[in-house]
């Protein structure tokens, strides 16, 4: 049976990641609806969603190990409001958008072709690829529009960023983490 599964970049430091978290259960916990950031959700820049069978994950590893930079640096630059599509209209999604430095943009574009190559089914297009980490997804326009944030600067440093391969729902929400190509090597 198919898994929904996330080829992402996970936060190395552990106090960006904290901030996300606190940040988003302090604005979203109340309006946030199938998506938010916290104990079951983890947070992540996508490189590409994909639906895959579990003994084929060996090889996506292996390719892995050797397709990506051991760490990458990215900034988040403006917080986002973007429209829900497809199953998701109606809704609103809400986080960190992250400058598309041409490193990043050339991960995801290798991610697509890994995974396409390997004949994985990807929901990630690089076409429409918008670098970002999502903190929640939202119901209606008047809560959002009711949000008074109080800004962290923390959330807009520069920080270090791994690929990681995780499970999902199909909501996209990242539930568990399992492993990151920088780690592969060791573990044969």
């Amino acid at each position: 049976m198919p898994h929904y599964l996330n080829l992402a970049l996970v936060p190395e430091d552990e106090d960006f990641a904290s901030s996300c978290l606190e940040f988003a259960n302090r604005h979203f916990a109340g309006i946030a609806d199938v998506y938010l950031l916290g104990e079951n959700c983890l947070p992540h820049v996508t490189l590409c969603q994909f639906r895959g069978d579990s003994e084929r994950l060996g090889s996506l590893r292996s390719e892995c190990e050797n397709s990506f930079p051991h760490s990458l640096e990215l900034k988040p630059t403006h917080f986002y409001i973007r429209p829900g599509r497809g199953r998701h209209t109606g809704h609103l999604w809400l986080g960190l958008a992250i400058e598309p430095s041409s490193e990043l943009l050339e991960c995801q574009r290798r991610a697509v072709a890994l995974l396409s190559g390997l004949a994985f089914e990807t929901q990630t297009p690089a076409s429409e690829y918008f670098p970002h980490l999502s903190m929640a997804r939202c119901g209606s326009e008047a809560e959002v529009g009711a949000l008074r944030l109080a800004w962290d600067s923390k959330l807009f440093q520069k920080s270090s960023f791994k690929v990681a391969l995780a499970l999902s729902n199909p909501d996209g929400v990242m539930l568990k983490t399992l492993g990151c190509a920088s780690d592969w090597k060791h573990l044969r």
